[in-house]
């Protein structure tokens, strides 16, 4: 809009320049104070145009700043609040080396081999048999009759109910019809590593 309006004042003075000089003119204008109006808005006119695109140019510059921060923040937030990955693992993968010990460990518990045990058969009338143990553990008393099972013992529980001390669990090998073949047992139990005493059913 100012740059049509400079050349149309241009194109006015050209014409009344070319008017006056040829003395046709119907008024005698002042050319000098003219052509400095003329220099007077082109000088305001070139700073106003360079206000304008320095303020455009700021603006831009602003934006663009913000735009920078503000991808920046939401990449900040992103990085934040993202969840480690969750590592997937093979099943073929070798077990820890302390599940391995313990295996290695359970495996190494090897039951001693079945003995060659007097021919000593138990007898359910018997009234005497050989105590190994006694617990208020009814699963601890239960292991230890499937142990000496193993080995060839008659293994049984008492189930007994002490006054003040609450129940008891009696593991004993056994019944027998003499103390001589109840004490018999209890020898060969003390080869196995078992301690017991000779007790009346």
């Amino acid at each position: 809009m100012g740059l049509c309006l400079l050349f149309l004042i241009s194109g006015w003075m050209f014409i009344l320049g070319v008017l006056v000089g040829r003395g046709s003119a119907p008024v005698n204008f002042d050319i000098q104070a003219l052509q400095n109006e003329l220099k007077q808005l082109k000088a305001s006119m070139i700073k106003q145009e360079r206000r304008a695109m320095e303020s455009d140019s700021a603006k831009a510059g602003a934006q663009a700043a913000f735009e920078f921060y503000e991808a920046l923040k939401k990449k900040e937030q992103t990085e934040q609040f993202k969840l480690p990955e969750k590592k997937e693992t093979s099943q073929t993968q070798p077990p820890s080396p302390l599940v391995s010990q313990k295996r290695i460990s359970k495996s190494n518990q090897t039951v001693k081999p079945k003995r060659d045990l007097p021919k000593i058969k138990p007898q359910s009338t018997g009234t005497i048999a050989v105590q190994v143990a006694s617990t208020k553990d009814e699963a601890s008393a239960t292991e230890l009759v499937k142990k000496i099972t193993k080995l060839g013992y008659a293994g049984f529980t008492v189930r007994a109910v002490i006054p003040n001390k609450g129940t008891w669990y009696r593991v004993r090998v056994g019944p027998y019809g003499t103390k001589a073949e109840a004490d018999q047992m209890r020898k060969e139990l003390l080869k196995d590593g078992y301690k017991g005493i000779v007790v009346r059913k």
